[in-house]
């Protein structure tokens, strides 16, 4: 986001920052929809039929690589290429099915795709065409077990990894991931004996693949195909389930059914793999809930990070009133519930309707008494805090939390400065702790905007905001 330049000089500072698969590692505690319905159409039914029906008929033991049923009715997405800028998708436990060109040629093997789903949460770039994406967080949902486990890896913490260097053909996997994306070596994992098996290298990607998932995507067994059972490959390539490897292999302890076990999870394209020492036979070896969690990711975890701080005026014209403009950069609709705005101090602490605030939408909220207009059929709505609210800029920052103050809910934070020194304070605390705000940086609108570290005083032209400016960014 660009900052906008005052008509005179400020420094200022911002950032806006069941049945087996009851056992599969990627279940547990279930995240996203939990109702179940039939496969939608007859090209979702052939494609699901074809790998797990003989797991439904207990015919063969393995696991489920879309889930015993599915989860959603089948649904419409946004994507620009497919016909009205519409296409149809079914969300199962393990992936999503999509129809994205339903008058090509049905070829009975890309004619229904899944999506590039982890690459997706990963990068918090919800894809929306083949190159159209909409900006999210990356998703803080755990890649393996119960989704209540906080100490589990997320595929943020995933994302991560995506940059670690690929281990030596044959090398013994024994390196350990926490949930912060710390990676240790732990000698004792050599006992399970898994390796590091083939590695692929294509542009962008150079990862080895963990032995058991090599074994497994390379693996023949009893499908059902033109209405009959058959012995045939599993899958038509190595990749065609789960696409390439997005990061090596890592073990974590995770919480499965309450208790904690170790797994060792690898993330690809489409799928998440695990492998637990231990599991029945057959399950072993199991595809993640990534249609579960992508589910979550999309249509229930609300992205706060799309709300930021777009504009403030702290010291208004003589009564009138502070003011600050909120921006969901979003297309999704959020729920402001509980949210709150603190000074820098936290001396004062105006909390925020229960709205839901629409994508791409601004939220003005005025610091004293007036009638709130929470209509955002013109994009904006108006809210007063009340007159126990003013004055509120007793300090120069503002910092928005999702919930009440502190670490692991802030936002966004702004703070300005006449002499470039940092504001200390709870706010700019919390704000650093989070990642969300570099230590000891500031952004010089008198040098066209570039965000220096300060060492010693970087800002050598300053002059002051006059009554009634504001500051802030552009909301694109």
């Amino acid at each position: 986001m660009r900052l906008q330049v005052p008509a005179i000089p400020v420094v200022i500072v911002a950032v806006a920052a069941l049945l087996a698969q009851t056992l599969a590692i990627g279940a547990g505690a279930a995240s996203g929809p939990v109702s179940r319905f039939a496969p939608g159409n007859a090209a979702f039914q052939r494609t699901w039929a074809r790998t797990d029906q003989p797991v439904l008929f207990g015919q063969v033991s393995r696991t489920w690589m879309w889930g015993l049923e599915a989860n959603t009715i089948v649904m419409q997405e946004s994507y620009v290429e497919s016909p009205g800028g519409m296409r149809d998708v079914q969300y199962y436990d393990k992936s999503r099915m999509e129809l994205t060109h339903p008058d090509a040629v049905d070829d009975g093997v890309w004619y229904v795709t899944n999506g590039l789903l982890v690459v997706e949460m990963m990068n918090g770039q919800m894809q929306v065409g083949d190159n159209a994406f909409v900006p999210r967080a990356p998703a803080m949902v755990n890649v393996a077990g119960d989704a209540d486990d906080p100490l589990g890896p997320t595929y943020a913490t995933f994302a991560g990894l995506r940059a670690s260097p690929a281990l030596a053909d044959g090398t013994m996997i024994t390196q350990r991931v926490d949930r912060a994306g710390m990676v240790t070596n732990d000698p004792a994992l050599a006992t399970h004996g898994v390796t590091a098996a083939h590695r692929v290298t294509v542009p962008g990607i150079d990862h080895q693949v963990a032995a058991p998932f090599w074994e497994f995507m390379n693996s023949s067994g009893l499908v059902f195909e033109n209405g009959q059972n058959v012995q045939a490959p599993l899958f038509q390539n190595p990749y065609y389930a789960t696409g390439y490897p997005l990061t090596e292999a890592y073990w974590a302890d995770v919480k499965v059914g309450g208790t904690y076990r170790l797994v060792l999870s690898q993330c690809f394209e489409r799928r998440c793999l695990t492998y637990t020492p231990g599991n029945p036979p057959g399950f072993v070896t199991e595809a993640g809930n990534v249609g579960q969690h992508y589910y979550t990711w999309r249509y229930e975890q609300a992205d706060a990070s799309a709300i930021v701080i777009n504009e403030v005026l702290y010291w208004p014209e003589d009564g009138d009133l502070a003011w600050l403009e909120l921006y969901n950069r979003s297309a999704d609709t959020l729920d402001l519930s509980g949210w709150t705005i603190s000074n820098g101090v936290g001396s004062i602490v105006a909390g925020l309707p229960s709205w839901q605030m629409p994508g791409g939408s601004y939220l003005v909220v005025r610091f004293g008494a007036g009638a709130n207009d929470p209509d955002f059929a013109d994009g904006v709505g108006t809210f007063y805090t009340g007159a126990g609210s003013a004055p509120f800029f007793t300090t120069a920052d503002v910092a928005l939390y999702a919930g009440a103050p502190g670490v692991d809910t802030i936002v966004d934070f702004v703070g300005w400065s006449y002499d470039g020194g940092v504001v200390a304070g709870p706010a700019y605390d919390h704000a650093v702790a989070a990642g969300i705000w570099p230590a000891g940086a500031a952004f010089d609108s008198a040098s066209g905007g570039t965000l220096d570290a300060v060492d010693g005083p970087p800002h050598p032209l300053m002059a002051f905001v006059s009554q009634g400016m504001s500051i802030g960014r552009d909301a694109d």
